[in-house]
């Protein structure tokens, strides 16, 4: 199995995405992690082989649920990462977190 960085942009914050992409992990079994960026994209850590890589890359440019994906980057990490399950990151504060989603949110509005 590889590790996969994968950077989604587009509107994927304040629309539920995380938790989305949760969901469909857990589904399919990935192992990683996503967390929201500072400046309004989405960053993935997936560990998993290239064909689960495509079908994630496709099921992201589906636009799921409210989200509106205009971009997704993929890059190889090298070495060895270690992934248990799939998790959410969030910032230390729940405010703090839901507080960047809706302003990066609000701000992709103003943009489509």
């Amino acid at each position: 199995m590889k590790s996969f960085r994968i950077i989604v942009s587009g509107r994927v914050q304040g629309v539920n995405f995380r938790s989305m992409m949760k969901s469909y992990a857990e589904k399919d079994g990935l192992k990683g992690n996503v967390r929201n960026l500072d400046d309004g994209r989405v960053e993935i850590y997936a560990k998993c082989n290239e064909e689960e890589k495509d079908k994630l890359v496709d099921w992201l440019k589906s636009n799921p649920g409210f989200s509106k994906v205009q971009d997704v980057k993929v890059d190889s990490v090298k070495g060895r990462v270690k992934m248990n399950g799939f998790e959410i990151i969030k910032e230390k504060s729940f405010l703090k977190d839901q507080g960047k989603s809706a302003k990066n949110f609000v701000k992709k509005l103003w943009i489509c």
